[in-house]
């Protein structure tokens, strides 16, 4: 994204004013207008770490009894 100051920055990331960037997030959401439906976007390190699969049209963690076919 574009910053009111005219600066761009990674859609993940989390910057201060003087574009010095403290952090990333791990899920963002993007809504267009009502035709579409809304979207997530998780991290895959997030994904990863905390061992995530996408079932159906959710995440559940492998322990929740998911089964790889």
């Amino acid at each position: 994204y574009v910053t009111k100051e005219h600066r761009y920055n990674k859609s993940g990331s989390i910057c201060e004013q003087d574009n010095t960037k403290f952090g990333e997030r791990l899920v963002m959401g993007r809504y267009i207008d009502s035709k579409y439906s809304d979207e997530i976007y998780i991290n895959q390190d997030f994904v990863l770490e905390y061992r995530l699969a996408k079932f159906q049209e959710s995440w559940i963690h492998s322990s929740e009894g998911a089964v790889r076919r």
